[in-house]
Parts: C-alpha cells; structure tokens; sequence
C-alpha cells in the first residue's frame, strides 16, 4: 500500500488505466481488483462468489503460465469447477502457453477446455 492507503500495483480507480468499450464494466457490474498471480489471493474473490453462490467458472486471462495457471489451482483448492477457455488466454510465447494448458489440464480434474466459439454454443 502506498501512503494514501492504495495498493502500489494497478488497480480499477487509477487513471492510467484504459478498457475498451467492448469489455467495459458496467454499472452494476462487479470489479475485483488482483495484486498477485492469483485472482484469489488477498483479494475478495472467493468472498464474492461464495456470496453469490457460483460453483462454475469460467476462465481465461494473460500470461496462462502465471496468473492464469494460479488461479485455476486456486479455484480448483476452492472446490469451484473450472472451466478454461484456451483461446482467451495469452503469455509471451506459444510454448510456455501449450505447456501450462497441459498442466492445467493435467492436474485439474473434471476440468473443462473449450475455445470461446464451444462455449458460445454452450
């Protein structure tokens, strides 16, 4: 945390972030803010979906062999069921995001993979 009691990494107030229109919260919507590889840790993730009593994820993100790889280990220890979209994920080379999508899909079990035209016909 900084002085003004913000966290010292990006977060959804500051102005130096941009979304484009596209994915753009709305609203209503609600925003997690992540400090770490993972979206559940020392955030309230787990909070807010428990609250809102979702089972299923859906996921996907940048850098599939970091943040994404800790996130769904950390659902997965939650007891969420995990569903990854593959083409929706992203890191610096095609090797490193194959590798960790294997071990996801290796060590998740009952683990769902789609890209997102399946899961548009879901």
């Amino acid at each position: 945390m900084n002085k003004q009691g913000e966290p010292i990494y990006y977060h959804s107030d500051m102005d130096s972030i941009e979304i484009i229109d596209e994915i753009k919260p709305h609203k209503n919507d609600i925003i997690i803010d992540k400090y770490r590889y993972s979206g559940f840790y020392e955030s309230s993730l787990d909070l807010m979906l428990k609250s809102l009593d979702i089972k299923h994820l859906i996921i996907g993100g940048v850098l599939t062999d970091c943040c994404v790889l800790a996130t769904v280990l950390d659902a997965y220890y939650r007891d969420y069921q995990v569903n990854l979209v593959k083409d929706i994920c992203g890191t610096t080379t095609l090797g490193a995001h194959m590798s960790a999508t294997l071990m996801i899909a290796n060590w998740i079990y009952d683990l769902k993979v789609y890209d997102t035209d399946q899961k548009k016909k879901c």
